[in-house]
């Protein structure tokens, strides 16, 4: 439980200090429609077929699945669409909102093992929070610190 009259530090070193007013009303929409992470999306090769909405890094130029196995520095964002066949362009985002979705309203989600989305925590392999959803059609895409699990 975070005292909202006390400064708070988050995992990238970022500190502030909340103060609420016993007035002020919490708006979870609200706040994700004014602070959402601006971003946009990119335009990639794909190095084999991904499927839409996958966790994805680049290697050699082009796109694949991410994985546990693969280097966090190397991750570059979530696709917009799937690539049936290597070789083509997708859009891939690395911050912003991804609507369309069906998800668990108010949950953070993370990388699965095989570079899909979730909202369990993984219990081994590597930790990697890309973002939370604002209701159970969006998501916002915020990538978070790796954390190699045992």
């Amino acid at each position: 439980m975070i005292d909202l009259n006390e400064e708070v530090q988050s995992v990238a070193g970022k500190t502030g200090v909340i103060t609420l007013e016993s007035t002020d009303i919490l708006d979870f929409a609200a706040a994700v429609e004014e602070y959402a992470p601006s971003g946009g999306a990119e335009s990639f090769i794909s190095g084999e077929v991904i499927s839409g909405n996958s966790v994805v890094y680049l290697s050699g130029g082009r796109i694949y699945r991410a994985n546990y196995a693969v280097n966090p520095e190397s991750i570059v964002g979530i696709t917009l669409q799937a690539a049936n066949v290597s070789g083509v362009s997708v859009e891939v985002i690395t911050q912003g909102i991804i609507s369309g979705l069906s998800l668990v309203q108010d949950q953070t989600y993370f990388m699965s093992s095989n570079g899909g989305l979730t909202n369990v925590r993984p219990a081994s392999g590597m930790s990697l929070v890309v973002g939370r959803s604002k209701d159970s059609t969006v998501l916002i895409v915020e990538f978070g610190v790796p954390i190699l699990l045992a």
